[in-house]
């Protein structure tokens, strides 16, 4: 008879240990689940940066393409800036040269020298513009 106590003893703690086992099967099954809410979670951080980087390099590409069209156009306005400074220069020199060939045959110095002096200032605003523009 002995036997049986003890076989009732070792009955008796079975369904502890089978709690115990239970409680830790949850919380070994708790911590899978945290886990793979964890591999979940960095998955789509990995993902949303390697679209991120995607998209970053597609955006730099059409601005370097824009940039690049800009830096034509800035050129080719320049460009046309200076042909019309050169335009303007050329029309305030012809007209100098023409007061004073028209000076030139006037025989009352006062007159050539007026002429002479509103020829300088015709040539001297063209030139005091172009070294007022702003530079770029």
């Amino acid at each position: 008879m002995p036997e049986s106590g003890g076989a009732n003893v070792e009955l008796a703690h079975r369904p502890n240990e089978q709690e115990e086992h239970g409680e830790a099967h949850s919380a070994t099954r708790l911590h899978q689940l945290v886990g793979i809410f964890k591999a979940i979670i960095l998955a789509t951080v990995a993902i949303t940066t390697a679209w991120s980087g995607y998209q970053a390099a597609r955006f730099d590409s059409v601005q370097s393409e824009l940039c690049g069209r800009s830096s034509r156009l800035r050129v080719e306005g320049q460009a046309l800036e200076l042909e019309a400074n050169q335009a303007k220069l050329y029309k305030a020199l012809a007209t100098v040269l023409l007061l004073v060939a028209i000076g030139q045959r006037f025989r009352s110095r006062r007159i050539r020298v007026a002429l002479v002096v509103i020829a300088i200032l015709l040539l001297s605003f063209p030139i005091w513009r172009l070294l007022a523009l702003p530079r770029i």
